[in-house]
C-alpha cells in the first residue's frame, strides 16, 4: 500500500493511488499511434521555439502578479535562474531560530511558481504518456478538467521538498497523450503549472533477460578470496566500519530481501511508495546496493558501514508481475520528501532517468537543508547524454571502474562526472539467501556514500546554500583521491577527479566551516582525456588503467565463474 505523505494543513487531502492503466505506464491507445505522437512532438518543438522569446516576459509578468520575483536583466540573476527549474513565489521567512529550512518553508506558506518552459523536447519513452502532474491546481480548475475527461489519480502534499504547494496527478483523456494535454492545459489553466511524469529505472533488461540468481550463501565469515576487491581498491579498512556509527543514510531503490542473513543486525527503516496494487519489482538491485553499504561484517557479503541507520525508500515497482523495476516522478517526490523528513545525512540514488524539474527542485531543497546527494552516472554508454539526477549541479555524480581501474564501458561520461568508484563485478547479497557479482554505475555509488557518511561530522551545518553540501563533499573526497587518466590539475570526463579513497582513520567529530559559493568548484575540463598515467604528488595517486575484462554488449550479460554466475547491469549504448 502507498504511504501518504503528511498534509501540512487540514484542508489538504490525499487520495490513495491505485494501479490503473495510466499508473502502470501503458502503451499509447490504438487511436494515437507513435506517428501521431511524433507529429505532436514536432508541433511542440515549434511551440517551444516560437514561445521562447516571449515566455521570459510572460513569466516575469506572472511572477510579479503572484508576488514573486520577475525575470531580471541582471546577469547574476540570469545565471541563478538557469540553475533552478522552478521559481519560488514567496520565500520562507529566515528567522534566527532552530527550525530547519524545510520547516520554515512549510510554516511560511511558501509556494512554487511557474515551471520553466521546456528547453528541449523529451525523449519518447522517458515519461508516462498518459499522465500529467499539476502544481497548485485550484479545485475549480480540477472540476473543469474532470468535465473534460481528465481523471484525478491523487493529490499529495510534500512539505519537506515542496513547501505548501500541492501536487495533483492526472490521467489524460482517452484520446490525448501527455504532451498534447500539457499544450491544452497551458491555455485552459494559465495560472497553474504542469509537468510530465518522468520515468526512472535502476537498469534496463537486455536480450539476455533476467539476471542470474547467484549462488547459495556459504557459511563463511567475511568476504573470501578476491570477491571484496572493491573495498581494497578504495583503501577501506575493516576498523572503518565504526566511523559511520548511527549516521542516517537514505536509499531510494527497489525493495530488498529483509530476510537475508546479511541484514540480520542492520538497522533499517523501510517505507514503500509503490502505487497500491502494483506488482512487486525484483529485489536484486536493492538487495545488492544495501549489502554493499550495510551488510553484516560476520557475513560473506560484509558492508562498508554496517553500523549506520538506513532509511530505505522502496520507490520502484513492476508494471507486470516479474517485470523490470520502474518508477516515476510522483513516486520519487514521495520518497525524497520522506527522506528529508527523516533528516538523513547522505542519500544514495543508484538509478537514472531524464531531466525532471520537479525532482530537481526536491533535490535542491534537500541540499539546501544540508543533505548530501550521491547518484549514479548511468549505463547508457559513453556517447549518451547526461543522466539525471547525477547531472544536476547539486549532486555528486559517480562513475564505475573495474578491478583493473579501467572505466566501465557502458558508463556515462561528461563534464558532470565527479568521481569514480568500483562498480564492475561487485560481490553483493541477492534475494533468497543468495549472493553474486553485480555490475553498473549503481554499484559504485555506495562506496562514495560510505566515505561521505564516515565524514558526516565535516558535512554538518551546511544549510541555506544548495551547492554547499556538494562543495564540501568534493573537498573531502579530493583530499585522498587517486588520479586516473590525467594530471592532478584536471578533471576527466571519464573518471572525474579520480578514484575515491577512504581516509586512513575515522575523521575527527568536529565540523569544518566552508565559504558558500554559487556552485561547486570544477577544475578545467580538457576536450578529450584518455586513461593514461600521470605523475602527481601526495596524497593523490595516479595509476595506469588496464582494459576491462568483462564481456560485451547488449543488456544483461552472464559470465560463469568458479563461485557463481556474474550478473552484469548495463544498458545499450
Amino acid at each position: 500500500p502507498v504511504v501518504a505523505a503528511p498534509a501540512p494543513a487540514p484542508a489538504m487531502t490525499t487520495t490513495p493511488k491505485t494501479t490503473t492503466a495510466a499508473n502502470t505506464l501503458p502503451k499509447l491507445p490504438d487511436s494515437t499511434p507513435d506517428t501521431a505522437l511524433i507529429n505532436i512532438v514536432k508541433s511542440a518543438a515549434a511551440t517551444v521555439a516560437s514561445s521562447t522569446s516571449s515566455s521570459s516576459n510572460a513569466l516575469g509578468g506572472t511572477m510579479s502578479k503572484l508576488g514573486g520575483p520577475s525575470q531580471s536583466k541582471d546577469k547574476d540573476a540570469d545565471d541563478d535562474s538557469r540553475n533552478r527549474d522552478i521559481k519560488i513565489i514567496r520565500k520562507a521567512d529566515r528567522d534566527d531560530d532552530d527550525s530547519s529550512p524545510a520547516a520554515k518553508r512549510a510554516a511560511s506558506g511558501a509556494r512554487l511558481g511557474v515551471l520553466r518552459p521546456l528547453d528541449s523536447l523529451p525523449v519518447l519513452g522517458s515519461f508516462n504518456p498518459r499522465q500529467v502532474l499539476a502544481l497548485d491546481l485550484p479545485d475549480t480548475a480540477l472540476r473543469m478538467l474532470i468535465g473534460r475527461q481528465f481523471k484525478k489519480i491523487g493529490e499529495f502534499a510534500y512539505p519537506n521538498v515542496l513547501g505548501a504547494s500541492k501536487l495533483t496527478q492526472l490521467e489524460t483523456p482517452p484520446d490525448e497523450n501527455a504532451l498534447k494535454s500539457i499544450e491544452a492545459l497551458k491555455t485552459l489553466v494559465p495560472d497553474s503549472s504542469f509537468a510530465l511524469n518522468h520515468v526512472y529505472a535502476p537498469y534496463r533488461l537486455g536480450a539476455a533477460g533476467r539476471p542470474s540468481t547467484g549462488s547459495i550463501v556459504a557459511p563463511s565469515v567475511g568476504c573470501t578470496g578476491d570477491r571484496c576487491f572493491g573495498a581494497n581498491l578504495i583503501n577501506w579498512q575493516p576498523q572503518m566500519a565504526t566511523c559511520a556509527q548511527d549516521v542516517r543514510i537514505g536509499i531510494v531503490d527497489t525493495g530488498y530481501d529483509a530476510a537475508h542473513p546479511a541484514f540480520a543486525k542492520t538497522r533499517i527503516t523501510p517505507k514503500s511508495f509503490a502505487p497500491a496494487g502494483a506488482a512487486e519489482a525484483p529485489k536484486e538491485h536493492g538487495t545488492g546496493i544495501l549489502s554493499v553499504l550495510g551488510g553484516g561484517l560476520a557475513t560473506s557479503t560484509p558492508g562498508l558501514a554496517p553500523n549506520a541507520h538506513y532509511y530505505f525508500a522502496k520507490a520502484f515497482y513492476a508494471e507486470t508481475r516479474g517485470g523490470p523495476p520502474v518508477s516515476d516522478t510522483a513516486e520519487m517526490m514521495a520518497a525524497l520528501n520522506w527522506l528529508a523528513e527523516q533528516k538523513v545525512a547522505v542519500v544514495n540514488l543508484s538509478f537514472a532517468g531524464p531531466k525532471d524539474p520537479l525532482v530537481h527542485y526536491a533535490i535542491q531543497q534537500m541540499t539546501n537543508d544540508g543533505i548530501v546527494v550521491v547518484a549514479a552516472a548511468g549505463n547508457e554508454g559513453p556517447n549518451a547524454p547526461p543522466s539525471y539526477p547525477a547531472a544536476y549541479k547539486e549532486v555528486v555524480a559517480v562513475t564505475a571502474v573495474d578491478r583493473n581501474l579501467a572505466p566501465y564501458r557502458y558508463a556515462g561520461r561528461g563534464a558532470h562526472i565527479d568521481v569514480a568508484a568500483p562498480g564492475v563485478g561487485i560481490w553483493t547479497a541477492l534475494p533468497g539467501r543468495r549472493e553474486g557479482p553485480q555490475t553498473g554505475t549503481s554499484f559504485a555509488v555506495p562506496y562514495v556514500t560510505a566515505v561521505l557518511a564516515m565524514n558526516h561530522a565535516q558535512l554538518g551545518g551546511l544549510k541555506e546554500d544548495p551547492f554547499a553540501p556538494k562543495q564540501r563533499a568534493l573537498e573531502i573526497l579530493n583530499a585522498n583521491i587517486m588520479r586516473l587518466g590525467g594530471p592532478s590539475t584536471q578533471r576527466s570526463p571519464i573518471f572525474g577527479a579520480g578514484l575515491v579513497q577512504a581516509p586512513a582513520s575515522c575523521p575527527p567529530a568536529t565540523g569544518v566551516a566552508v565559504a558558500r559559493v554559487s556552485q561547486p568548484p570544477a577544475a578545467p575540463m580538457p576536450s578529450s582525456v584518455m586513461p593514461a598515467a600521470a605523475k602527481v604528488g601526495p596524497p593523490s595517486r595516479t595509476v595506469q588503467a588496464k582494459h576491462e575484462t568483462l564481456a560485451p554488449a547488449g543488456g544483461w550479460q552472464t559470465e560463469t565463474t568458479p563461485a557463481a554466475v556474474t550478473t552484469v547491469e548495463r544498458r545499450r549504448p
